[in-house]
């Protein structure tokens, strides 16, 4: 297949990349029309919605504010609500103004147009009514009833009293009484039940509801004015001439009086109230009911449209969404094949060079890596293959070097070739190393049996060495445990001397106490002297007083003189007790101030003994580490005297190895101008009783290795035994 990995990849993401793009526009413009479709719920419907519900509630309002001016108290307040009326009537029309435009239906139109008669009707029929309410004439009657007609009742009332009571007065002084005052007397008692009756009646108007009985009241209140001005007349003409200028004040406090109750009588007969009431269920009320059924048909079709719109919203979001699931179905199925067919071309090569790593890995190298293929991994199998080779040449000379043919030539394939030109390396090192190897075990055998007599004489000084570090150990370990005998008693002793100060210190602190104690004792006991004192005057002063009693207080003076004597004796005893205290007192504070003296001593007494036990306690330690360190020595020595021992068989065993080593070396073939002549001449050995032998140098300078048997880098288990 001509495409390479990089072109198939390339190919895949760019259609992939593709179908995202197209998947990602037709989100985006869906989700446009979404928008456009919700910015229409919201700003439109959902404002139509509102301006609706506001209509509704500003008409209701407005419905309660005339019921406002209509039952307020006075005038003041009815405008007061009128003006709100007012404030509602004005929302409702900004509403209207605002919602007109918005309709876009027909039937939505015709809705509002509705409303807007049923509106005007409504503001009709309030015009007149607030008329009503603002007149309020059941309000005005009662302010006159209250402030004119009480007074001037009250007035007209003290009047006729002002003739009636000198009348009866005057009658009932008269032993004859004259017919014209008691016609006076009895045309001005009538008068007087007019005038309560007129009152009565007007009350009754104030609290009758119906207009009927407003009406008769009014005419019953005409009849009894009518009766109280014939009752004047009658009573201003029988009237004497002292009662004149009396009769004339009633006569104008009655014109007072009528004026006011007249004007109250028309204000009640006009009932404004009463009107605006019947104006208010059967006019306003209906109308009202008309617009606000307008205004609700008008927020539910705004809410039906709302709903519409939403439904529309939801189905242009199901369709993007079944759109898009489409577009990324067939995406997905697009990288499934995708990834199928790179998985498949890339796993189909790989495979057959993870067989071949495989192989060389297992030290097959007769596999054959080549392919057909011209993409990456063909490439890749190709140069394994040239690899393969090359490790082959490498394979064979190294397999001619394992045979003892050092004769071998390796040629590095390039400068960067280490593994070749380390081979060749090693080969050149491996000659120069056999050479120099044959002429030196010679050497190494006389070496090795001079080492072996030094051993033997550093075993015997070992030997001495631990007998001595032994003898000095169980010096040490008897001195050790005599501090540790001192240390444990010198501890004992420290709690003992802190336990004594800690006692003493308590003691000291009782006694105190106990000071204290024997002072407040002292003190109740001057009390209980004071009590025997008293006790015993007070004895005296009843002896005194049964004498005086003569025989009746026999009896009790033989009591005072008993209680006398008790008092003198209980005085006595407190005196007693009390020097006791006092001696007790003195002798508790001297013990107070002497353990005060003794408890210092005591607590340096401790101090001295913590000291010493601490210093035991470091001497202690100091042995202990002296006994550590000459056991560590003990043990050194004897290391070295094992050691020694080892060396001296180690160099017997090195002289047999170097016999091994001249017939192993004989297994390399090198060229006739590596070998070296076999060294004639060999080390002299010199030994000697005071220091080990020492091992001669050559005479001729040749070359030959130089053994450090000291180094503790290596051990035994490092080198490899050979044997012929």
């Amino acid at each position: 297949m001509g495409m390479t990995i990089k072109t198939r990849l390339i190919a895949v993401f760019a259609v992939l990349i593709a179908l995202l793009g197209l998947s990602s526009f037709i989100a985006l413009n869906q989700a446009g029309r979404l928008n456009a479709e919700i910015a229409e719920i919201t700003e439109e419907f959902a404002y139509r919605q509102e301006l609706s519900l506001d209509m509704k509630a500003s008409a209701a309002e407005t419905v309660n504010f005339v019921k406002g001016y209509l039952m307020a108290k006075n005038r003041g307040d009815a405008e007061v609500y009128a003006a709100r009326v007012d404030e509602q009537i004005a929302r409702v029309e900004q509403a209207q103004n605002s919602l007109a435009p918005l309709l876009r239906t027909e039937e939505s139109r015709t809705i509002l147009e509705h409303f807007t008669v049923d509106w005007g009707e409504f503001l009709a029929i309030e015009g007149e009514l607030r008329q009503f309410g603002l007149e309020n004439t059941g309000i005005r009657a009662t302010e006159i009833s209250i402030t004119e007609m009480e007074p001037a009742f009250a007035d007209l009332m003290t009047s006729l009293d002002a003739v009636i009571m000198p009348a009866r007065e005057q009658l009932l002084n008269d032993a004859t009484p004259d017919r014209d005052l008691v016609a006076l007397e009895a045309a001005l008692d009538r008068g007087m039940d007019d005038v309560r009756e007129i009152q009565a009646l007007h009350t009754d108007m104030l609290v009758d509801a119906t207009q009927e009985s407003r009406d008769a009241n009014a005419e019953m209140i005409a009849a009894a004015e009518a009766r109280f001005a014939q009752q004047i007349e009658t009573a201003a003409s029988v009237a004497p001439s002292g009662f004149r200028i009396p009769l004339q004040q009633i006569e104008a406090d009655w014109d007072a009086y009528s004026d006011t109750f007249e004007r109250f009588v028309a204000t009640v007969i006009q009932s404004t109230n009463e009107r605006a009431h019947e104006t208010m269920i059967t006019e306003l009320e209906p109308a009202f009911v008309e617009a606000f059924e307008d205004a609700d048909e008008m927020a539910e079709r705004a809410s039906a449209l709302m709903d519409e719109a939403a439904k529309q919203a939801e189905t242009l979001y199901h369709n993007a969404t079944r759109l898009l699931i489409t577009v990324g179905a067939v995406a997905a199925a697009i990288a499934i094949a995708a990834a199928f067919w790179l998985a498949v071309t890339i796993s189909r090569g790989l495979s057959h060079a993870v067989t071949v790593v495989k192989e060389v890995a297992r030290g097959n190298l007769d596999v054959d890596a080549k392919t057909t293929s011209r993409d990456e991994i063909g490439v890749l199998l190709n140069a394994m293959d040239e690899m393969v080779g090359d490790l082959k040449r490498m394979s064979r000379a190294a397999e001619s070097i394992s045979k003892g043919d050092l004769r071998a030539e390796v040629t590095p394939r390039s400068d960067d070739d280490r593994l070749g030109i380390s081979l060749r390396d090693m080969v050149i090192k491996l000659r120069e190393v056999i050479s120099n190897a044959s002429a030196s075990a010679t050497y190494v055998a006389e070496g090795a049996g001079n080492m072996s007599t030094t051993a033997e004489q550093l075993s015997a000084g070992s030997s001495q060495q631990a007998a001595a570090a032994q003898e000095a150990s169980a010096s040490i370990e008897e001195m050790t445990a005599n501090i540790r005998q001192n240390a444990d008693n010198a501890g004992q002793t420290e709690k003992i001397a802190n336990q004594s100060a800690e006692e003493a210190k308590k003691s000291g602190e009782a006694v105190a106490s106990a000071v204290q104690s024997m002072k407040s004792i002292a003190d109740k006991i001057n009390i209980i002297q004071e009590i025997a004192r008293q006790t015993d005057l007070l004895a005296l002063n009843a002896a005194v007083e049964a004498a005086r009693a003569g025989s009746h207080g026999k009896g009790f003076a033989v009591v005072a003189s008993e209680v006398r004597k008790l008092a003198e004796r209980s005085q006595l005893a407190a005196t007693e007790i009390r020097q006791l205290s006092a001696e007790t007192v003195d002798v508790s504070g001297e013990a107070g101030r002497m353990l005060e003296t003794l408890v210092p001593n005591i607590q340096r007494t401790a101090d001295l003994v913590q000291e010493i036990s601490a210093s035991t306690r470091e001497q202690n330690i100091g042995a202990e580490q002296i006994n550590q360190a000459i056991r560590e020595l003990d043990k050194v020595i004897q290391q070295n005297a094992n050691a020694a021992e080892e060396s001296a068989a180690t160099s017997q065993e090195l002289a047999a190895q170097s016999q091994q080593l001249t017939t192993t070396i004989s297994f390399f073939e090198l060229d006739d101008a590596a070998k070296r002549p076999a060294a004639q001449a060999k080390p002299r050995v010199v030994a000697s009783d005071a220091k080990p032998a020492e091992v001669q140098k050559p005479a001729k300078d040749i070359e030959a290795f130089d053994l450090d048997l000291s180094s503790e880098e290596f051990s035994d288990a490092d080198f490899r035994r050979y044997g012929t």
